[in-house]
């Protein structure tokens, strides 16, 4: 999938309006949206529909 030497893979689904807190991850992080919006939150906000 992608060049790493640590990943892992999970499905998760996420109800309207979920906001996770903020944290980290030790590996890789890849995000795939079906359906829906993402917002993505660090020193800056990125939006993709």
């Amino acid at each position: 999938m992608c060049n790493e030497n640590d990943i892992s893979i999970e499905h998760f689904v996420k109800p309207p309006q979920h906001a996770s807190p903020l944290h980290g991850h030790p590996n890789a992080q890849v995000l795939v949206v079906l359906k829906g919006k993402l917002a993505i939150q660090t020193d800056k906000v990125f939006k993709w529909d």
